[in-house]
């Protein structure tokens, strides 16, 4: 059976690679109709780059349900960094993701839904 050993790691903050964890950081949201939220959790902060990155949906064809992707690249480089992800995990402490320059990108999953139908003619006659 494995065990887990606690250890204790002193660090002095901004000189040591072990650097306290901060709370995910917001992006900045360009266009979109969508209410979901996309966030970096920093990892490790001498690999950020500084960069700017760019995170896009497209739709899962392969699902019988309606299902996005998104992928996530570097605008700098052109280079796409991850594609076809379904990891949502914005909100969740889960820090099992590809790390991509220093950062896990967490992104909210948002279920489509189709609301109540409603048409009111601008007169009486019905098209």
């Amino acid at each position: 059976a494995a065990e887990n050993i606690r250890s204790v790691s002193s660090i002095v903050v901004g000189e040591d690679a072990l650097n306290p964890p901060v709370v995910v950081q917001p992006a900045n949201k360009i266009s979109g109709a969508s209410l979901g939220n996309v966030g970096l959790d920093i990892i490790n902060n001498e690999e950020l780059t500084g960069q700017n990155y760019e995170v896009t949906f497209f739709k899962n064809t392969s699902s019988v349900y309606y299902s996005m992707f998104w992928k996530l690249k570097n605008l700098s480089t052109g280079a796409i960094l991850q594609d076809s992800s379904l990891a949502y995990t914005y909100g969740s402490q889960a820090v099992n993701q590809k790390i991509t320059d220093g950062f896990i990108t967490k992104v909210e999953r948002q279920d489509a839904v189709i609301g109540m139908v409603t048409y009111s003619p601008p007169g009486s006659e019905w098209f």
